[in-house]
């Protein structure tokens, strides 16, 4: 399909930025997701966002993977500086790391009805969860595998995942568990919420 123009599903950020930690352990950074994860519907035209829909729930979800990976390049948050960015802030500036990818495919995923949940994971040689995406629930059967679809925007293929050590997938607004709740990534520092312009921590999540 040819894909829309991002201004036309996208709503614009407005110009705030918020400080949610000055400095967030990794269930911190988790708990700002959540709430980030909430706030973003507002950035998502739910009408025009139905350009998105496919034959299927599987390809409605490959088109999503892709119109954020075509239209928002993956950049690593600077060391000891967590940023969340509101869909509407990632789309205007282009960027973001795998956070706020993220936050705007499940607001994609939410705006067209499909299930979704995030997935933390820790790969090899980490102390702690450090990554995350987004695993969503075709409501069709047209999974490809199992009963999910993942979309890791910082991944080079729809529908893969990284290896992984450790993982756990967390449904929009479900409590964090107690043993993930203080500092576990490598450096100290600020999260920002530079989420209506964005959210920011001060950590290391990639």
């Amino acid at each position: 399909m040819a894909s829309p123009r991002p201004d036309t599903i996208i709503k614009p950020s407005p110009a705030l930025r918020r400080l949610a930690y000055r400095d967030g352990g990794t269930g911190d950074i988790i708990r700002v997701i959540m709430y980030a994860d909430r706030l973003s519907g507002d950035f998502v035209n739910a009408r025009a966002a139905g350009r998105l829909r496919g034959a299927t729930d599987y390809q409605t979800l490959e088109n999503i993977y892709w119109f954020v990976k075509r239209n928002v390049n993956y950049r690593a948050d600077a060391s000891g500086n967590e940023e969340i960015r509101s869909p509407g802030y990632l789309f205007q500036t282009g960027r973001g790391d795998c956070k706020s990818l993220s936050v705007a495919i499940a607001a994609l995923c939410r705006a067209l009805g499909i299930p979704y949940r995030y997935r933390f994971i820790r790969q090899r040689g980490a102390s702690n969860y450090h990554h995350v995406y987004v695993v969503a629930v075709p409501r069709d059967g047209s999974s490809r595998r199992a009963t999910t679809v993942l979309l890791d925007a910082v991944h080079q293929r729809f529908d893969a995942e990284p290896a992984h050590v450790e993982a756990i997938d967390l449904k929009p607004g479900q409590r964090i568990p107690a043993g993930i709740q203080g500092a576990g990534l490598e450096s100290g520092g600020t999260l920002l919420l530079l989420f209506l312009l964005w959210l920011t921590f001060q950590k290391d999540f990639r």
